[in-house]
């Protein structure tokens, strides 16, 4: 992993078309990823500010996305946090009784920001990052009342998540699996 994370400063011109919420929401995606063992490469996040900044669809992010992972050089085995994280994963998908829109309020537990963790899931890149959140740090108290089971179908294949965490939720609950498919 890169000693620092920088993303912004090494290819600034991927940024300058962003808002400033495309801009955190790519920068906490990518941040994710870099705690999670990634480091930073200009395709990689060339590809995510297009997304975020509508100049490819969502389709064509993860068509980017699979072909770059298919050329990607094995490296040798290490242990990263990633492998051995514990995610939490609730009993049912109706558990998630969170609300569909407007502001939630995630706790520093689920998300370390500038500012707090006030998100509107209604905003663009409001879900994503509320989401992506809430799966990956987040305890079953905190999934069961912040996420929304339909949202949450609907959004699955585009939250940027580590591997692990995609693959427990996925495994209790096919359906989700079912919706990447498509």
């Amino acid at each position: 992993m890169a000693e620092r994370f920088d993303v912004e400063q090494r290819w600034p011109e991927l940024f300058a078309q962003l808002d400033a919420t495309q801009r955190h929401a790519v920068v906490q995606s990518l941040a994710s990823a870099w705690h999670e063992g990634w480091t930073p490469n200009r395709e990689d996040v060339e590809n995510l500010t297009d997304e975020a900044r509508g100049a490819i669809d969502a389709a064509e992010y993860r068509s980017r996305a699979h072909a770059a992972a298919r050329r990607v050089v094995p490296v040798e085995r290490r242990v990263f946090v990633r492998d051995v994280k514990p995610y939490e994963v609730p009993e049912r998908l109706d558990d998630l009784k969170g609300p569909a829109g407007g502001v939630v309020e995630l706790p520093h537990t689920v998300l370390w920001a500038p500012g707090g963790g006030r998100v509107d899931l209604d905003e663009e890149g409001g879900v994503g990052l509320a989401y992506r959140a809430v799966v990956a740090e987040g305890s079953v108290a905190d999934q069961v009342a912040i996420l929304n089971r339909d949202r949450l179908v609907a959004v699955w294949q585009e939250l940027l998540l580590p591997r692990r965490a995609r693959e427990l939720w996925e495994a209790r609950f096919p359906e989700l699996r079912a919706a990447v498919s498509v």
